[in-house]
C-alpha cells in the first residue's frame, strides 16, 4: 500500500510539475515604452530591446535577442485628419498595395478593428529579403491608426510561420497602447 502512494505521490507531483513549468514558460512580462514627443506609449515585451531606429519617423525599434520579433512604431504628423474613420482606413489600405513592391511584400488580409478608443486598419503581410547569400521571408503584422493628428504605423515582424507564437504578445502589446496627448 505504501508503494502505491509513493508511486501515485510522484505521478502527482510530475504532472504538477510540468504544469508549473509550462506556465512558467509561457508567462510574458513587459516593460513600458513612452514617447514624450509624440506622447503615446504601449507595452514591449521585457525580452526586447530598444535598437537605434532607421529613419526619421521611425520613433521606436525594438527585437528579441535572436531577432526573431522585432516590433517598430512609425508616427507622422496629420494636420488634416484628427481620427481615422473607416473610410480613410480603407483609402489608406488601397494606398498600401498600390505602393508596395510585389516582389518584397505579399498581402494576406486585412480587417478594421477597435482597439480601445481607436479604429484600426490591421494588415497581414509576408516579406521577402533576399540577399547575395540567402533569402529568408517574414510574417508581418500593421496596424494603422490616426489619433488627435498623428498616424502611427506598429509593425511586429517575425520569422515566416512563426506568428502564431507571438499572437498574444501583440495582442497585449498593441492593445495597451495610450495616446497622451496633454498628460504632460
Amino acid at each position: 500500500m505504501t508503494r502505491i502512494k509513493t508511486i501515485l505521490l510522484i505521478i502527482y507531483l510530475t504532472i504538477v510539475m510540468l504544469f508549473v513549468g509550462v506556465g512558467v514558460c509561457y508567462a510574458q512580462e513587459y516593460n513600458l515604452y513612452r514617447n514624450s514627443e509624440y506622447q503615446f506609449s504601449l507595452d514591449i515585451p521585457a525580452s526586447m530591446n530598444i535598437i537605434k531606429s532607421r529613419g526619421p519617423n521611425i520613433k521606436m525599434t525594438a527585437s528579441t535577442p535572436k531577432t526573431d520579433f522585432i516590433m517598430s512604431v512609425l508616427v507622422k504628423n496629420s494636420p488634416e485628419i484628427k481620427e481615422a474613420d473607416d473610410d480613410f482606413l480603407m483609402w489608406l489600405h488601397q494606398d498600401s498595395l498600390n505602393q508596395t513592391k510585389s516582389d518584397y511584400y505579399k498581402f494576406i488580409s486585412c480587417d478594421i478593428i477597435n482597439i480601445p478608443n481607436h479604429k484600426v486598419l490591421v494588415q497581414l503581410w509576408t516579406a521577402k529579403h533576399t540577399y547575395p547569400s540567402m533569402t529568408f521571408y517574414q510574417d508581418v503584422i500593421m496596424f494603422h491608426f490616426v489619433t488627435n493628428y498623428k498616424y502611427f504605423l506598429i509593425t511586429y515582424y517575425t520569422n515566416h510561420g512563426e506568428l502564431k507564437k507571438y499572437i498574444s504578445t501583440i495582442e497585449h502589446s498593441i492593445g495597451s497602447f495610450v495616446d497622451e496627448t496633454g498628460w504632460y
